[in-house]
This record gives C-alpha cells, structure tokens and sequence, in this order.
C-alpha cells in the first residue's frame, strides 16, 4: 500500500468564502494550503445575516503516482460560528458533478478536523482512476440556519490522500523469435528476402513491429558471410536478447569437364 497527498494549488468552480486572513493574499487556496494546519493565522471566512449554503472547492496538484487507487478521503479543518444555532460541515469531491457526505456538527467557535473516505468515484460509481484524480476538486459544505446573530465558516486547512496499490514494476524483457532459418545459404546471384521476427511482450503483447533490424546489410552479388541482427525494448525500457540470423553468399561453383580430350 502507499499513500500521496494533493493540496489545493488553485482555487476550484466554487468559491463561498470570500474574506482571506490575512488580506492581501492573490488567491483563497494559498490560504488553506499548508502541511501543518495553523488555524487562526491564515484561513477563509464567510459570513451572512441568513440562512447559509457555503460551498467552498479547489483544483489540487497533479498526481504521481502509478497502480490501483484504493480509495481517496478528504481532510478539512474547519470552524463555525453561530449564535444559539448550529452549523454543519461536510467534505466534498467534484469529479464530474460535487458530492459530498459525512457532515459533522461544529463545536461553536473550535477548530475541528473533519474527513470522508470515498472509495469510488460517485459520479461514475466506478474505482478511481488517475485521470480522475488528475481532474479532482475538493471543497467543503458549510450549511446553517440563521437565528440571530450572522453566521461565520471558517476554512484553514484542505487536502486529500489518495491510497493506493503500487503498479507492480514491469523487469520482463521481451522475446524475439526469428522467422525461418537462422543460417541461409545462397549462391551470388541469388535473390535475397529477409523472412524477419517477431517480439512479444508479457506487459506490451506483441511488438513485433518495434522490432530494429540491423546488422550488415546483404549483398547477394558479393561473397561473404552476413550478420542480421534483430532488437527491441518494450515500453518499460526491458531489452530482448539480441537475435542474429546468419547469411552466407559463396561463389558459383564451377563444374569441372569429366573427360579429357587428348589431341594427336
């Protein structure tokens, strides 16, 4: 098993909490981005004298990592604020459409960590690819119900693990297999039509037509003897052994008169 870590490195399609702290800043993400969550030193807030319905997302950076994706939960540290009500929080995913699920009551005023495991993509219902992750949003939902005082979300830390099962490193090289035989014999004259190979895979399959023939070049008109050689990799970069076919071009033989004429 292992584990890779996204945070936020633009802000997502939704963006509810308006107010950055400290001020000043270019973009809300940059707020919410650190390793080590610092709360009240740098966060995002939004405030209404209503009802409040406050979703919050951002674009996470790129993935690196190759395998099966396990599942992916979603971590946000969060506050609310509310007199004599109570305001509710819940991780979301966008992946094509946003999900969210898990929501949690806030202690009022007091930072909270919260999270959801999503073992599928809920939009497709399918187990994450990393082209989903790649196109991931995430973001929180901060639901209240005014009473009366305004109600306040607060959002200081967001990021999400991605689990998965590493791809298990491909160390096979691939197999060539000559066609036809591996000396020919051929007399100057003779015309000449390498047979050729082919390679397969136990990842790639069959790739043969990567195969790089090499090797001398053969001239039927000249005598000699003619190596071939046949080489490929596969996509891991895994190199066959080098296969050779051998050509031998001899001269005509010359036939020899079996009688012996004798002049008088």
């Amino acid at each position: 098993m292992a584990t890779e870590i996204l945070r936020p490195n633009a802000n997502g399609d939704e963006n509810a909490l308006t107010t950055l702290h400290p001020g000043g800043g270019e973009s809300a993400y940059q707020n919410v981005d650190e390793v080590e969550a610092d709360d009240d030193n740098t966060y995002v807030t939004g405030t209404d004298e209503d009802d409040i319905e406050f979703l919050e997302t951002y674009e996470v950076s790129a993935p690196s990592g190759t395998g099966t994706i396990n599942k992916i939960t979603v971590y946000a540290r969060v506050k609310g604020y509310g007199e004599d009500t109570t305001i509710s929080a819940m991780t979301m995913v966008k992946a094509a459409t946003f999900t969210g699920a898990g929501a949690v009551e806030l202690e009022e005023a007091t930072w909270t960590t919260i999270s959801h495991e999503y073992g599928t993509n809920p939009t497709t219902e399918q187990a994450w690819t990393w082209e989903d992750i790649a196109a991931l949003q995430i973001g929180v939902f901060f639901e209240g119900t005014f009473v009366e005082e305004a109600l306040e979300a607060y959002l200081t830390q967001i990021y999400v693990e991605i689990d998965y099962t590493e791809a298990t490193p491909d160390i096979t090289p691939p197999v060539i297999t000559l066609l036809g035989e591996a000396t020919v014999n051929l007399t100057v004259g003779d015309s000449y039509e390498d047979a050729g190979a082919t390679a397969l895979d136990e990842t790639d399959g069959d790739i043969t037509e990567d195969i790089v023939v090499g090797g001398d070049e053969v001239d039927t008109n000249t005598p000699g003897i003619y190596i071939i050689t046949y080489n490929v990799e596969d996509a891991a970069s895994n190199a066959a052994d080098e296969i050779t076919r051998t050509v031998i071009v001899s001269k005509k033989k010359i036939k020899k008169n079996p009688f012996k004429i004798t002049f008088m």
